[in-house]
Order: C-alpha cells, then sequence, then structure tokens
C-alpha cells in the first residue's frame, strides 16, 4: 500500500506504477528470405571491378600489337671537328641512348650521358672514347635489346647508326 505522508496510511487507493502491457509492442517474426547470389553487393561489385579489368586487358593488348613500337631514329648525322665529333637525329621527344662500337670487336660502350638537347651529342676526341674507326648507335632509350650495327637489327630496333669515317668537316 502506498502511503500520502510518511507513515500515515492513504484513504484511497492510487493507481498501480506499472501497466499490464509491455512498453515495446511484440514483434511477429518475419521469415529469413535468403537473397539470391546474384543480387548480393559482393558479387555485383566483384563482377564489375572483373569486367573493367578485362576490358583494360584487351585494350592494352590491342594497343601493344597494334602500336608503333620504339621511336625511331631518323636523319643521324655527323660531323667532325679537331676536339670534338658532333652527333644530330631526329625523332619523338622521348629520352635516347647513345653508344659507341668499334668494328671487328664485341666492345659497346655506353655514352648516353653526353647526350644534350634530346637529340644532339658531342663527343670529345681528346676523351679517347673513340677512334677513327668507331661507330655510333643511336636508339630511343627504353630498348632493352643487345646493341649491335646490323641493318636489320637497327630497324626493328628504331635506331640508326653512322661511323666516325662518314664525318663530315
Amino acid at each position: 500500500m502506498l502511503f500520502e505522508t510518511w507513515g500515515v496510511p492513504a484513504d484511497t487507493p492510487k493507481r498501480s506504477l506499472s501497466t499490464g502491457e509491455s512498453v515495446l509492442p511484440e514483434l511477429a517474426e518475419d521469415k529469413a528470405v535468403a537473397k539470391s547470389f546474384f543480387r548480393h553487393p559482393a558479387f555485383i561489385v566483384s563482377i564489375a571491378t572483373t569486367a573493367v579489368a578485362l576490358i583494360a586487358g584487351v585494350v592494352l593488348t590491342v594497343l601493344g600489337v597494334l602500336g608503333e613500337g620504339p621511336a625511331k631514329v631518323s636523319e643521324l648525322a655527323i660531323t667532325g671537328g679537331e676536339g670534338n665529333v658532333h652527333l644530330t637525329w631526329s625523332g619523338p621527344d622521348v629520352p635516347y641512348s647513345l653508344y659507341v662500337i668499334e668494328p671487328g670487336s664485341d666492345d659497346v660502350l655506353d655514352i648516353s650521358q653526353l647526350v644534350r638537347k634530346g637529340s644532339e651529342a658531342w663527343v670529345p676526341r681528346f676523351a679517347e672514347l673513340i677512334t677513327d674507326d668507331s661507330c655510333f648507335v643511336v636508339r630511343a632509350a627504353e630498348s632493352t635489346a643487345p646493341v649491335t650495327i646490323d641493318p636489320s637489327t637497327l630497324e626493328s630496333q628504331g635506331a640508326a647508326s653512322v661511323c666516325v669515317a662518314d664525318a663530315t668537316e
């Protein structure tokens, strides 16, 4: 029994503090419906990323097969002087490698550090990098094939060669 004042019982009955009803409604149990495998978000994302990867692979393969190949060096010219040999060439705006080959020898000397402005090189004679028999090979730096002065190999690499003996004064 509840009291109105301390120690004195109430004359009238007080309403109960709790109700007979639950505070939260009872939820009817819902049937668990399994999602189709093909409608699951993870499956959809994986299919989409796989499709993008396959399309990118096909595009890169087609570009690789139909591409122009390595950058081609053209109009390689050499001019000589008492102190230097000057090489000039034409080609796309890519880094180039410059090599010295002595005919009849397997020795190849990489002098790519002498390339200036991307399409010319000054080779000093006093550095003893070249002789009157030396030949130069210029090709795109991306090429990794062995260096040679064989014309068919040079053509396939997009390279060009010229010899010191061909220099104009």
